[in-house]
């Protein structure tokens, strides 16, 4: 199965800077800087979803370049940098075209590896090397300083522009796909999820298997969102946990909490029970006095993270 073709964020991943949906300003930074041609080494900065690894790789496309895409959080190690990079970096291009490095979630890479690749960048000339990450403050600073960082943070001034921009590209889609929708739910799956349009796109094509998106979708993705929760709480997994609660900012604790008591039985073991009711209830009351509900939320799981036993 071609995974271009298969699933949508892909097949219908804008391959010009022009179809992408991204705050003003950066499309009009990044035409600036492609106007020459010679364009820098670039870091993308910005939450899960908001198009960074897309503009990156609609400026190589635009620009006619070679790409090598390396995904950081799973090719983290430092022989990536000194087999893949290293020997890609030391080759001419066959085509003469530009050759660029794209580090995906470079953020999940390790500092060693990011050590090493300051040399890399210094020292092949013919090679532009763009960066995307979620958390800028993990990038080093001889990285950071290698590079001219663009923020994808969306402005509160933006937010209605491009989330309409992206409710009609959604549509297109679904009528493309062939499949039937109700506009308000469309909608409001947008704004459940924005700025993050992968995970928008992810939802509607796995719950299109229906043939029709309806209300449905909305509790099944809430039901989905706190099982993949659950599974980083039973591995400890702090990174991906906190990732999970910036980009589900929209769920209310109560919500949260509720799901997850009335779930004990079937999550948790028999003798930590008592200490999640404990824990939910403290951060309750937390939340309810937090003009930070996110912090608080994130400092919940933590606890049952590191005091409870899952099943």
């Amino acid at each position: 199965m071609n995974l271009e073709t298969a699933v949508w964020a892909e097949k219908w991943r804008p391959k010009t800077v022009d179809d992408c949906i991204i705050p003003d300003k950066v499309k009009k930074e990044i035409k600036e800087l492609m106007a020459d041609g010679n364009i820098p080494h670039l870091l993308f900065s910005g939450s899960a979803g908001t198009g960074k690894t897309t503009l990156a790789r609609a400026i190589v496309n635009e620009m006619g370049g070679e790409l090598l895409f390396i995904n950081a959080s799973l090719e983290s190690g430092i022989d990536t940098v000194r087999t893949k990079v290293m020997q890609y970096s030391s080759t001419v291009s066959f085509s003469g075209n530009q050759k660029f490095v794209l580090f995906d979630e470079f953020d999940g890479m390790s500092r060693n590896s990011m050590e090493s690749l300051r040399g890399i960048v210094e020292e092949f000339k013919n090679v532009r090397f763009f960066f995307t990450c979620n958390y800028k403050n993990r990038i080093i600073e001889a990285i950071q300083s290698r590079t001219t960082s663009i923020d994808f943070k969306v402005a509160p001034s933006d937010r209605s522009k491009l989330a309409s921009q992206f409710f009609k590209r959604v549509l297109g889609i679904l009528d493309s796909e062939g499949v039937e929708y109700d506009k308000k739910v469309v909608a409001d799956l947008v704004t459940k999820y924005f700025p993050d349009f992968r995970r928008t796109l992810n939802e509607l094509q796995r719950y299109s298997s229906s043939g029709k998106i309806d209300a449905g979708i909305l509790v099944n993705a809430s039901k989905e969102n706190f099982t993949e929760l659950f599974g980083y709480l039973k591995e400890k997994n702090f990174p991906e946990m906190r990732k999970w609660v910036a980009k589900n900012s929209d769920v209310e604790a109560t919500v949260l909490f509720r799901d997850i008591y009335d779930n004990a039985n079937d999550l948790i073991d028999p003798k930590s029970i008592p200490q999640v009711v404990l824990i939910l209830a403290d951060y309750l009351n937390r939340c309810s006095n937090s003009v930070d509900q996110e912090i608080m939320i994130a400092a919940a799981m933590t606890e049952l993270m590191a005091n409870v036993k899952w099943k």
